[in-house]
């Protein structure tokens, strides 16, 4: 994917539900992070089910850093 630098702003893939999909929030508060955007057919989704969504990426994210942090450490 090309990104243009003149743009402040990117246009986001509709998410196809693959795990490293990191869906764009209804009122845009996690826009710098998203990966992809919901189809707008589809209705804005309930916030309970955001607030599931994000934690579960954000332990999948935790556990990837530690991943990293502990293969480094072995490294060295």
């Amino acid at each position: 994917m090309t990104l243009q630098t003149t743009n402040r702003w990117v246009e986001l893939p509709i998410c196809k539900g693959a795990d490293n999909d990191f869906p764009l929030f209804f009122g845009l508060e996690n826009a710098i992070h998203a990966t992809c955007k919901t189809d707008p057919a589809l209705k804005a989704p309930e916030k309970k089910e955001w607030e599931k969504l994000v934690a579960v990426k954000n332990a999948k994210i935790k556990a990837a850093i530690e991943k990293s942090k502990a293969e480094v450490a072995a490294a060295n």
